[in-house]
């Protein structure tokens, strides 16, 4: 287990890396590292090489070293943007407002371990209290309470009410309470009405 662990370390140092352009046994000594099978059957070019040119060539490669390291930096860095600019085209980002109702997608941390396939993919719903930075939100349950972390809106969706909220619903009450219409009045009622107010006795 140890040595198949040893040459899985080794292969990874003495892989070049397309995002590095270099080794990263390179990046750190400044030479390239030798292979089991130079080592056993040696290269022309290790075969006639001397001691002094070994350590004049060593001696400039270590000089050279920082210089590759930024350009290395600069090539990361690079690539990086080119991600980026390739998630940006390829994504259609959602932005929400405040007190928007969303929905939070269920994580392995979030999930019900009783649940499985069948549970549900997303929970909620959940009010945007405060936008920390492009595709961050801050959210809070409906009672109010702030939850602990911020959320990518990469995990969240825009929840869509199909019941009206209890404030809505007792506002929508009281405004038809008012608007309402007087009660039809009996027949009885409707005739005291044509005979006029009752004589008082003298």
């Amino acid at each position: 287990m140890a040595r198949n662990t040893a040459r899985g370390v080794v292969a990874y140092l003495t892989t070049l890396k397309s995002s590095a352009g270099e080794t990263p046994f390179s990046l750190v000594y400044g030479a390239e590292a030798l292979i089991p099978v130079e080592v056993g059957e040696q290269s022309t070019k290790f075969r006639h090489a001397s001691e002094e040119s070994n350590h004049k060539a060593m001696s400039t490669a270590l000089e050279l070293l920082d210089e590759r390291r930024e350009a290395t930096l600069v090539r990361m860095a690079a690539q990086k943007q080119k991600i980026k600019r390739y998630y940006n085209k390829r994504t259609n980002l959602r932005y929400f407002g405040i007190r928007e109702l969303v929905l939070r997608k269920v994580t392995l941390n979030t999930r019900n371990p009783n649940e499985e396939k069948l549970g549900q993919n997303w929970e909620g719903s959940y009010h945007v209290l405060g936008i920390v930075s492009k595709g961050s939100y801050k959210l809070g349950i409906m009672e109010g309470e702030q939850l602990l972390s911020n959320w990518n809106v990469s995990m969240l969706k825009r929840y869509y009410c199909s019941q009206p909220r209890h404030s809505e619903i007792l506002n929508s009450t009281r405004r038809s309470e008012a608007s309402a219409e007087p009660a039809e009045l009996s027949f009885l009622d409707w005739v005291s009405n044509l005979k006029g107010p009752a004589k008082k006795d003298i």
